[in-house]
């Protein structure tokens, strides 16, 4: 049997439906016969529960500003708690439904709820997470603000009251004594079970939670003393809550619904989601912003209480499709400003990263994009182990994209640079030792290329590529006695790369029209060598007179060989940026020979 309402399963013998509260039967017009308040609620729970999850993606998608209306049938139905007691009076309360709304205006929960005399209700805690605004929705239309209520840090429902306290007359809420005998009774069947006693399991801090027997598995409530104590909650919760708060006299809420959003939602992942959702006609690099500002903040739902359309999945699929939109827009450029390192590390999704890369490189350049691919790696962030180390194989691949890219410029001293960032944060492959010692090869600088062989372990199938390297080393090694700089004959300048203090590499023209090397400011910086304040020497230069201040280098080493304390200028030239000058105080230390139709340049110590 189905509701013909919901179309929920139900069983046999279920009066009401426990996820909408639709009558069954063929007395649908009978008044409920449930005792107490918080009885309607644990059907409540249910219902919200799986209109939140199953419908709340439909919300946001087709309402922009939805407007909360009542239901289709909104019969006024009323629980009955007959006379216990011999008072001689029995109690009724109004039911009606609880609807929550989210920041965006969006229907995310609705719930059948009793009220009490006092205007107190009970909502499931996880329920009223995410929602901005809470009424009660009474029949025939008439609307009610909830809010305030008590919960504590760690309880499973919550008692929340309407702003219009005196609206309704019922039975109160007391505090029950789970030693002493109560009445279960069902919410959704004629079914009723006395006990003598509930085992306390735990103690929560306005309930205590009491083992059920296994007959009861539906939601209801628990009675003494003709009012309602407490709840059951069918297979939403396997235990049963019995109140241990003020009793209703003495009951006031102490947080606010706007209060309870607040702490539990506001500036949440999932809050920017609704947020990004809720604007239908913005741009696709606007729309892109407030999704991926999304994944800077953390997520508040747990993942299997997540509705659809705000989970991870869900927001990427979106993300993945905006991007590309970018790119056949030619708006690749603009990426970079909306998704960076966090983004992507909060997103934790190797298919957008890779997207982000392929534009990046492509419009920006691959130094660029692998500063992204690294600034990621440093702070993975939402990334399993297993993409991690995907993403490492990724860079290397890339790395070794941009030396072939040098190799083929024939820019050697930017690719040892290179390869010295790539062996850091890239790790040992074969593919990039190859491509290291090749480079300083190219510079004559057996010793760094041995040192780079000597680090790592080949593959049978390299066997050919790594002899000719090792007999590259070993023909320097014989004549090590000098340093040869190779240089293009029609280049009009000896360029050089030099170590300094062995540790940075430099860049170097070879004038011998300069008195004193020079370096550049960045790598006196780097050396720790910069002191703005210190004296400055007159300097003429071919663009005129400047002033510069001095540093003393501990080490300058070229083509293996290594001189110890050079003095230099430091101070950038406007026509070669980053690169500095081996001036006389260095070269004069050698026999200097050029040999300009092979363009080499043989440096024999004096």
């Amino acid at each position: 049997m189905r509701c013909p309402k919901c179309y929920i399963k139900l069983q046999a013998y279920y009066a009401f439906c426990p996820s909408c509260g639709e009558q069954i039967g063929p007395d649908r017009g009978r008044p409920w016969k449930v005792f107490g308040v918080a009885a309607v609620v644990a059907a409540v729970v249910m219902m919200a529960l799986m209109f939140y999850h199953q419908s709340g993606f439909q919300a946001v998608r087709d309402t922009q500003h939805p407007v909360v209306s009542p239901p289709e049938k909104s019969p006024r139905l009323q629980v009955l708690i007959p006379d216990t007691e011999k008072s001689g009076k029995d109690f009724t309360v109004s039911v009606g439904r609880v609807v929550i709304e989210d920041i965006a205006g969006n229907r995310v929960a609705e719930m059948t709820a009793a009220v009490t005399d006092s205007g107190w209700l009970a909502v499931p805690a996880k329920l009223g997470i995410g929602g901005y605004n809470w009424y009660f929705l009474y029949s025939g239309g008439e609307m009610l603000e909830i809010i305030g209520g008590r919960i504590g840090d760690h309880d499973a429902v919550g008692i929340w009251q309407l702003r219009d306290m005196n609206r309704f007359s019922g039975p109160r809420l007391i505090a029950g004594n789970p030693s002493e005998p109560l009445r279960w009774i069902s919410v959704v069947s004629e079914l009723t079970l006395d006990l003598p006693h509930a085992g306390i399991i735990s103690e929560q801090q306005n309930f205590f939670v009491v083992s059920l027997p296994s007959s009861i598995r539906e939601p209801g409530v628990f009675i003494q003393g003709g009012a309602v104590v407490g709840w059951s909650f069918g297979h939403l919760l396997d235990h049963g809550y019995i109140w241990r708060g003020p009793d209703e006299e003495s009951l006031v809420y102490e947080l606010s619904v706007s209060d309870y959003y607040r702490t539990t939602f506001e500036n949440s992942r999932e809050e920017r989601f609704i947020q990004a959702y809720a604007v239908k006609d913005a741009q696709p690099l606007d729309k892109l912003r407030l999704f991926a500002d999304g994944f800077r903040r953390s997520a508040r739902l747990p993942e299997q209480e997540t509705p659809p359309h705000l989970s991870a999945a869900a927001v990427l699929a979106r993300m993945h499709g905006l991007v590309s939109r970018l790119a056949r827009d030619g708006r690749a450029d603009d990426l970079l400003s909306v998704l960076d390192s966090r983004v992507l590390s909060g997103a934790g999704d190797v298919d957008l990263l890779r997207a982000v890369f392929s534009n990046v490189s492509r419009v920006e350049g691959i130094s660029r994009a692998v500063d992204i691919i690294e600034e990621v790696l440093r702070n993975p962030g939402n990334f399993l182990d297993i993409e991690e180390t995907q993403i490492r194989i990724f860079l290397t691949e890339m790395y070794g994209r941009w030396l072939n890219m040098l190799t083929e410029s024939g820019d050697y001293a930017g690719g040892l640079a290179i390869y010295d960032r790539a062996a850091r944060n890239a790790g040992d492959d074969p593919n990039l030792k190859l491509m290291g010692a090749r480079m300083a090869l190219a510079f004559d600088d057996w010793r760094t290329a041995e040192n780079i062989m000597g680090s790592q372990w080949f593959p049978l199938d390299m066997s050919d590529q790594v002899k000719q390297i090792q007999d590259r080393i070993r023909l320097l090694k014989t004549g090590s006695d000098k340093i040869a700089v190779r240089f293009a004959p029609d280049a009009g300048r000896i360029g050089v790369q030099a170590v300094l203090n062995q540790r940075l590499r430099q860049g170097f023209i070879v004038d011998t029209g300069a008195s004193m090397v020079t370096i550049p400011v960045a790598a006196a910086k780097q050396l720790g060598l910069y002191d703005a304040s210190a004296p400055k020497h007159r300097v003429v230069t071919a663009g005129g007179v400047v002033f510069a201040p001095s540093v003393m280098i501990g080490s300058i080493g070229i083509g293996g060989w290594t001189e110890t304390r050079i003095e230099a200028f430091v101070m950038d030239l406007p026509e070669y940026p980053g690169i500095g000058l081996l001036g006389m105080n260095y070269l004069n230390r050698f026999k200097m020979e050029v040999n300009a139709d092979d363009g080499i340049l043989t440096l024999a110590p004096r």
